[in-house]
This record gives C-alpha cells, structure tokens and sequence, in this order.
C-alpha cells in the first residue's frame, strides 16, 4: 500500500502534466502495479461516456476512484471477521499441505515398517513373543543386501575412475551419473533393509533398560492355535516372554511419544525464530541456520513413527485382532493422495485467491453513470468478481488514442544451474494487453495464452490476477531474495502468494504445431485457428513437492511466477528493453533514504542484461549531515543504449523522500511517524492520514520531476561538484 499511494500521487502529476497521454509504456511492479492496474481498468470500463468527455480523468484528484480508494486504504483485512478469515485461509492450507506430505509419508513408513517387522520379528508384538530370526535368513534379503554394497562398490569404482583418469567429457559426465545412481540405490537398499530394522529394535532398547539391542532368543515358543485357544510350550518361561513384551510395548510407545514432541515443539519454534531472523535480517541467524535441518527432520521423524507403528503391529492380515486399523492407516492416506492428485487446484489452496480477491476490493474497479446531476454524475464501484477482466481486452481507447500500454512486470523463479547468474533465481516475466512471458521463457500472444489455460484457469491470467501475481511478495521461491532456509516451511504453512503458470516457451511451440496443422489440413490461407487447451491446465499437487524443493525448471510445464520485485523491483529494465529514450521513474521500494540498493540492482541488471550504461548520481538524495530531511527527492541521469548509433535517453530518478521544502503537512505527519515514508511491508492497513500523506508525496515529487525532465540542468564540468534536482516515474518511459 506504501507503494500504490506513493505512485498515485505521482501518477496524478504526470497525468496533469501530459506526460501519461505522451507515454507508449506504462511499467508497474508489485505495489506500483495495484495502482498502474486500477487505472487501466477504469480506463476500460464498459461505460465509456463515464470515463472521457468533460469528466476527471480516472484517478484524477478528487475523482470517485480516489475517494473509493481511500477509503479502502485498509484492503487487506480491515476487519476482525476479515482477519480471522486470512487466518483460517492460512490455516486450511496448511491442514491440505500437511494431509498430502504426511499421508505420502504414512504410506511409504508403513510400508517400510512392515518390512522391517518381516525382516526383525522382535519387533513385532502380537501377543506373544516369536521365534527370533536372523536377517540372514531370508534369502532374498540376504542377496539384496549383498546387490547393494556391489552396487556402492560399483558406484565408487566409477566415480573413482573420474578423478584418477582424465576422460572425454561425455564419458565422464556418464560415468559420474552412473555412479551416483548405483550409490543411491545401494544407500536406499541398505537403508530399508538393515539400517531401519536394526535402528527402531535399538532405539526402543534404548528406552527401555529391559531390552537388549541384540537379540536374545526366549526359548523356542511353539503358537497352537485351534478353534477355541492359544497354548503357549515350549522351554522358555510364559512370564519372562510376556515380561519382555511389556518392556517392548513401553519402548515402542516412548518411541512414539518421542516423535510426536519434536514435531509438535520443534516446527512451530524453529519457523517463527526462522521468520523473525528473516525479517531482522542481523537477528536469529542461529534460527535460520537451523530452519535448513526442519525439512529432513520432519521427513525422518514422519518416516521412522510410521515405519515404528506399523512394525510394531505386525502384517495386515485378516485374522489379526486390529485388523481394521491397520488397514484404515493404508486406505485414508491412500484416498487423500488419490484426491488432491486428481482433483486439487495447487493454485486454489495457496493464499493467492484470498490475496486477490482482498486486492481486487480496492483496485479492482469500474466508473459507471449515476444518474445524478453533476457533479456527482459518475461514481467508481468494484468490478463483480465474476466479471473477469481479461488481460488481452483491457487496452483502452480513449477518444484521441493516447494510452501507454501496461506492463506488468513479475518474476519467473528457475533454479536450473546456469539457466540465470548465481544468486538471481528468477527471469522477467511480464503481462500485457499484447503477449506474456519473457525473453528466457519466451513470449505468447495473451489471447492465445488465455485460450491454453481455458475456463477452468481463467481467473488466473485476468488483469488482477497479473496484479496480484506481480505483488506476491511472500512465497517459498523468491528469485534474488529467497532464503533456501525458509524454502520448506513457507510452502508447508501455505505463505504461498505466487501462482503456477503454463510455460509460454510450451504454450507457444503448441500454437506453432496446431497453427502448421491447422493451414496444411484445413484452410492453407486461414491466418486464425483455435488453440486447445491443455488437457491439464492446472499443476497437479505433486508440485508442492518442487515448491517446498524451492527446484523450478525453466523447461518444466509450469514455472512459477511471482513479484517482480524479486527479479527488479522498479520496473527500468523493461522499459530500457523497450527502446525507450525518456524514463520517469518512482521509486517506493522502501529503501531508507541513505540506501539506494533498489536503484543500484536495476542499472547493474541494466548493463549486465542489456548493455545500457546510466549514469545516475541517487546518493545526492541522501539526507545533509545531521538533518532528518533529504537533500532532495529526485536526480537527473542519462543513459545509452548499446546500439552502433549510441542512442542516449534521459531518466529523472524519483524517491519516496520528503525534503525541507516538501509540503507542510507531510513533514508535520513525518514528525509524527518517524517510520514514514518507509514502511516496513508488513504494514498494509493505512490510515487515511497515511495514505494522503503518501500520495501528497508522490503528487508533489512528481511535479518536480516533470519539470526537471523538461528543463534538465547542465551537464557538470569534469571535477566540478554539482547539487542536482530533478525527478524520476518509476513506471512511465517515454518515447517522444
């Protein structure tokens, strides 16, 4: 919300200035892009009379889409029932994470458990104490074991020939490959057949001083079983077995209970000392440093208490008293996997449809006739969820053809190695009226995108859709700024913003394949066809799995697309890709106002990505030695493109920063909330006094900026010092 009233205000000045019916793009970014969006939809909406003629231009002062703005300033959950509401959203999303991974681990544990009491009978209790046996008796098991460390021998064997042998690098890539395949079947191997056996008799032995960790035969007990009873002989004692299965059951219980107090303490502390060592940044590292141990551990405590319960009871069979059970441990999580796998939306549980639907109440918006005399004529009312607002139909046209195209910038998370430059983890990724995608991922034209995901995915390439997605700040996977420590446990408890979208790359060799089909077989001039939809548009739930993994494939099905601020949060390199010569650019990224790593990631991005050198000067913004205001709010730079001709451009450099000369009531508000204007991003529930003196900011920078671009000052004598003002739009480049 800091973002969005900031760049209002802004918007408001280059709209009143001429600039925004001079502009071809309009680039928005998480925050900036609630606003950006808004404005586009207003400008489209259904009833065009509303909107032009002699009527203020949408989110104009004092139009009906800022006062419907204001007073929703507190979108996200400005009410206890709404809060509880977010709460509840979370935790059901947690409760379907937690059904899928855990019924995944019921069934694989108790089919390991059985295994185990198959191979290690000590282990099982059913009554009575049976003939103890060796492993080594089993024959196949015996030669499992024996294939197993043949094939770790082998495994090391190969990869040993890689370090002492200098190879063709495609034979070695082979034997490496190999080599890891054999010592991970071998380590699977030994795992589920001695280690797992072997470990649940010596932890249990280890909680119960009765019981040895080597077996010990109890006699040679002899179970006759007839119609009527059970009779125990042999030359063992009756007490001493049913002395020893005591011990058994209270070892296999504490076992259990053991399991059950990690996974209920240990989750909830080490996620929240995670979480605030994230948001500290300098605080909790230990916390952090132990949220990376939280994935493996849960998995083994899931594993190891299945595998202990089902041991312990023994095989399913029918005669067995506990019969059913046993079965519903099998039947249950076999139904829930079956399910989510068939029928769940991935999309649908996460927090992006509450996030969306909660954005869409303030943003998501329409001007419509009132009936009224002027000049209360018009009104602004929220767009009826129902009603999509399709991304390749909200171009509007206003009378004299003047409208930037929107860009909506968002980011593509790929952790494929060499697929993007250590650290980054993400692509562009963008949305507009025209094409979606990226140069890495490719591009598709929006029509024939909305088209692939068909009806039942619909919702999810609407214009608030792209907005929401462009926003999803908080989400397992976050292109530069993921932390692989937190990775896990943000997709478990369901903090998932970012959405799964097809692949355009896929998506559009599709259209390519139908198109060719389409002009041979039918109508060789036909320019247009229908492109079918994915048979399945929406990822399966197996996804989670990729999500929790933080592993996203830039050749897979699906990428996952989340705020564009996690690849270049001011949206500058997609308009320098663009070719554009004047960039206005607002800068409300939350940075403090001696901090410029926002701008300074977008010119290094600039030049690595795109050979655009800018000379830009932000740290003339900082705040005068012992004064609590900036210098100024705004710098002038230039730019060049790469190009033979050494095109140059200008760029005004604008940031949320108030100045002495800054209007009185916003340095009166900053006196009040020291915070201001940087507040953190948790805080998304603005007051109307912090919302109007956001956007009183933004107007006033923007102004500024507006004139420095049109009166830029003198280029500055080598050595010489100057103090420069000027102003700088975030979203609006300029091709005049």
């Amino acid at each position: 919300m800091r973002s969005a009233s900031y760049n209002l205000g802004a918007l408001q000045a280059v709209e009143e200035g001429g600039v925004l019916k001079k502009a071809d793009y309009l680039a928005s970014v998480s925050g900036g892009g609630y606003i950006a969006g808004a404005l586009q939809m207003v400008a489209a909406s259904p009833d065009q009379s509303a909107v032009w003629g002699v009527h203020p231009k949408p989110f104009a002062r004092l139009s009906p889409e800022e006062l419907y703005l204001r007073n929703r300033s507190s979108y996200l959950a400005p009410t206890d029932s709404l809060k509880l509401k977010m709460a509840g959203r979370l935790l059901l999303g947690f409760l379907v994470n937690a059904a899928f991974m855990g019924s995944f681990l019921v069934i694989l544990g108790r089919g390991l458990g059985y295994l185990a009491a198959y191979l290690r009978p000590a282990l099982v209790h059913d009554g009575a104490v049976p003939r103890q046996r060796d492993l080594w008796d089993i024959w196949w098991a015996r030669n499992l074991v024996y294939l197993a460390c043949g094939l770790a021998a082998l495994g090391f064997v190969l990869i040993m020939i890689t370090v002492l042998r200098r190879l063709r690098v495609k034979l070695e890539t082979a034997l490496v490959r190999i080599g890891k395949l054999a010592l991970g079947c071998a380590a699977v191997a030994l795992i589920a057949v001695v280690v797992l056996p072997w470990g649940l008799h010596a932890t249990r032995a280890a909680l119960t001083s009765d019981v040895p960790i080597v077996d010990q035969p109890v006699g040679e007990i002899v179970v006759n079983v007839d119609e009527d009873s059970s009779d125990i002989v042999g030359s063992g004692s009756a007490d001493q077995a049913r002395a020893q299965r005591e011990q058994q059951s209270k070892g296999a219980s504490a076992l259990t209970r053991l399991y059950a107090i990690l996974a209920a303490l240990g989750l909830p502390s080490v996620f929240g000392g995670a979480v605030m060592g994230f948001l500290k940044k300098d605080a909790a590292k230990l916390a952090l440093f132990a949220a990376r141990f939280v994935a493996p551990v849960l998995i083994a405590v899931g594993l190891v208490a299945a595998a202990n319960d089902s041991a312990w009871a023994g095989a399913v069979s029918w005669t067995n008293d506990h019969w059913f059970p046993q079965f519903l441990w099998l039947i249950v999580p076999s139904a829930i996997l079956m399910i989510l796998y068939l029928w769940s939306d991935l999309t649908a549980t996460s927090m992006h449809p509450f996030y969306k639907r909660r954005l869409a109440t303030a943003f998501s918006l329409r001007r419509v006739s009132s009936g009224e005399p002027p000049p209360r004529d018009i009104d602004a009312c929220e767009r009826s969820y129902d009603d999509k607002v399709v991304l390749s139909e909200t171009r509007p046209h206003p009378p004299d053809g003047s409208w930037p195209t929107l860009v909506c910038c968002a980011a593509a998370n790929i952790s494929d190695e060499a697929r993007t430059a250590p650290g980054r983890n993400a692509v562009t990724f963008t949305f507009e009226p025209d094409r979606v995608g990226g140069p890495e991922v490719g591009y598709i034209p929006t029509r024939h995108y909305e088209q692939v995901l068909g009806k039942s995915r619909s919702e999810d390439i609407t214009l608030p859709a792209a907005v929401a997605i462009s926003g999803a700040a908080l989400s397992p996977s976050m292109g530069h700024m993921t932390k692989r420590s937190l990775t896990f446990l943000l997709a478990l408890v369901n903090a998932r913003l970012g959405v799964w979208l097809p692949n355009p790359r896929l998506a559009a060799e599709r259209h390519l394949r139908e198109a060719v089909a389409t002009a041979s077989s039918e109508d060789p001039d036909a320019g247009d066809f229908e492109v079918k939809v994915w048979r399945r548009p929406k990822p399966r739930f197996t996804w989670l799995w990729r999500e929790m993994r933080g592993r996203n494939s830039g050749d897979g099905r699906f990428l996952y697309v989340t705020d564009g601020g996690h690849w270049e949060n001011l949206g500058l390199v997609e308009l320098l890709r663009r070719g554009c010569t004047k960039i206005y650019c607002f800068d409300a990224a939350g940075d403090q106002e001696e901090t410029f790593f926002t701008i300074g990631e977008a010119i290094a991005l600039a030049r690595s990505e795109l050979g655009v050198e800018i000379d830009l000067k932000p740290e003339l913004i900082r705040p005068n030695e012992g004064s609590k205001y900036s210098a100024t709010d705004h710098v002038y730079g230039t730019f060049r493109y790469p190009d033979p001709s050494g095109r140059e451009g200008s760029i005004v450099f604008a940031k949320a920063a108030v100045t002495e000369d800054a209007p009185w009531d916003v340095r009166a508000y900053k006196e009040r909330d020291p915070a201001f204007p940087h507040h953190n991003l948790l805080a998304q529930m603005f007051a109307d006094r912090t919302f109007e003196s956001y956007r009183k900011l933004g107007y006033f920078t923007g102004c500024k900026a507006i004139a420095t671009m049109a009166n830029p000052p003198p280029a500055p004598v080598p050595g010489e010092e100057v103090s420069l003002e000027m102003t700088v739009g975030l979203f609006f480049p300029l091709d005049i």
